[in-house]
């Protein structure tokens, strides 16, 4: 179901020189932690979430709360970009007013997931992963087509400084070296 989403980080973090096998390490790297670190501690409480942890942890439901009102406002400013983000580029592209494309967008995705469904999300996902790689797949082959061929791609990404494979270093201040990139993506998810 996360397909769509890890296509899209994927690309993002390609712009920024972060390569997609350094991400998931830090993604893999988070579910092994989490397997034998959160599964152990809350299945055999029976707890189902982490905010029903805390109240038994701390024996308090002003914890249990604060941390769900934490959680919900983090949640609601993740929606507000991602609302944001397509309703700007309809606002830029068609000349619509910025509040008529974010009604527009939340009516739509509301609509859509009630009528039908988480099913119809999944295959939305579906859908939006297939489009991604097949845009990737393209613009690959048009770069190849344009520039004179994958011997010349190479060459100009190798010039460009693209090609560093050997970032390994434990420095945390390098940018981007794999170590840095596969613990933050690991605190990430």
């Amino acid at each position: 179901m996360t397909g769509s989403a890890e296509a899209s980080e994927a690309g993002y973090f390609r712009c920024y020189s972060v390569r997609p096998e350094e991400t998931g390490c830090g993604l893999g790297l988070s579910y092994i932690v989490g397997l034998f670190t959160f599964v152990p501690l809350m299945y055999p409480l029976r707890i189902t979430s982490v905010y029903e942890y805390l109240k038994f942890r701390y024996r308090s439901e002003a914890v249990r709360m604060v941390s769900t009102i934490v959680g919900m406002i983090a949640t609601i400013c993740f929606m507000a970009i991602a609302l944001l983000s397509p309703a700007l580029a309809l606002g830029a592209s068609a000349n619509v007013p910025l509040w008529i494309s974010i009604a527009l967008f939340g009516a739509v995705g509301t609509l859509y997931t009630s009528i039908g469904g988480y099913k119809s999300v999944v295959w939305t996902d579906v859908f939006q992963t297939v489009v991604i790689a097949l845009g990737t797949a393209i613009i690959i082959i048009k770069a190849c087509m344009e520039t004179g061929g994958v011997g010349e791609v190479w060459r100009l990404t190798q010039e460009g400084g693209r090609l560093d494979f050997n970032r390994f270093t434990p420095d945390l201040t390098v940018r981007n070296s794999i170590w840095g990139v596969t613990i933050a993506h690991c605190f990430i998810w």
